[in-house]
């Protein structure tokens, strides 16, 4: 079998590659499908990768185009399967695939914690397109709940923090600014701490003395900056969350607020509010961010299971 698995770069690609191992049946072969960029080019090292046009938030030009590709490769590769969790570019693959006949699966994105995206409103028009939400709350007779992400990782005290020596910040890799974020953090971030901040679009406007500024970091380094790091402090983006988790932290998730011109709409406020709940996260507000957040930050830490629930494609 081959399965072709098709994602957004960003948190839509974590979360794939996360999934992935566990979805049911096993498959044999693998093609991605994403953008060319640092994380995908690291993330999906050694493997099969056919690189396409990025297609940002409602580039409806940019999913037409490519279709064109999906076309062509959906009609020069034996495909036995088309998975993807989004966003845009599941709108270029599936229909297709599902109008050849090509058992197709849309797994809608974890950060989508009350509704559906437009692309998941989009698909569910398409009755072979098989429907998956990550919510058990949200499941219907359209969309099964098979599964989430968010089941490989469990919460743990630490009875004895550590004092906040190392803070790695992450902003992501966004164009919209998030300098309401920074600019507190300045102020609440101990002086005597080593911080190092991936700032973004913001690395050329931000001054923060004895800080490591970067606009942007390959994520096998923020990855391991992370692992080191006392406290993580990130943008309540799926990708950052999940590569703290990763690197076995509970981070300070800070949605980005579209009434700020931070992002497009505020769903960042159900990823931080989801993640807090579970306990991995603690959520706090960009402009009242404070020492006590990031001191209860210090009393948890993320787990991975030991074994992960397979998730089955129906």
């Amino acid at each position: 079998m081959t399965r072709l698995l098709v994602a957004s770069t960003g948190g839509h690609l974590t979360e794939l590659v996360l999934l992935a191992p566990r979805l049911l049946p096993p498959t044999v072969d693998e093609l991605w499908v994403t953008f060319d960029s640092k994380q995908s080019r690291t993330l999906l090292a050694d493997r099969d990768v056919q690189f396409i046009r990025n297609t940002p938030p409602r580039d409806w030009y940019g999913v037409l185009a490519n279709t064109k590709v999906a076309r062509q490769l959906l009609s020069q590769v034996g495909v036995d399967m088309v998975v993807s969790n989004g966003a845009g570019v599941a709108l270029s693959f599936l229909p297709l695939a599902n109008a050849k006949g090509i058992p197709t699966h849309y797994i809608e994105c974890s950060a989508r914690t009350e509704g559906r995206s437009v692309t998941g409103r989009i698909l569910q028009r398409f009755r072979g397109v098989s429907l998956y939400t990550q919510h058990r709350e949200l499941a219907t007779t359209r969309w099964l709940y098979a599964g989430s992400v968010f089941d490989s990782y469990a919460p743990v005290e630490v009875r004895t923090p550590p004092p906040p020596q190392k803070v790695v910040v992450t902003i992501g890799t966004l164009d919209y600014s998030f300098r309401r974020l920074l600019d507190r953090l300045k102020v609440v971030v101990p002086g005597h701490a080593d911080v190092v901040v991936q700032a973004g679009p913001d690395s050329s406007r931000i001054d923060w003395p004895g800080a490591t500024v970067e606009p942007m970091m390959d994520p096998e380094m923020l990855g391991s900056l992370m692992k080191d790091a006392d406290v993580v402090v990130a943008h309540a983006g799926v990708g950052s969350a999940l590569m703290a988790f990763e690197a076995g932290k509970s981070p300070i998730l800070v949605p980005r607020m579209k009434s700020q011109g931070e992002h497009i709409d505020d769903h960042q406020v159900q990823i931080a509010t989801q993640f807090a709940k579970r306990g991995l996260a603690v959520m706090a507000d960009a402009s009242t961010i404070g020492l006590e957040h990031i001191s209860n930050a210090l009393t948890k830490r993320v787990t991975r299971a030991s074994e992960r629930q397979g998730f089955a494609l129906r």
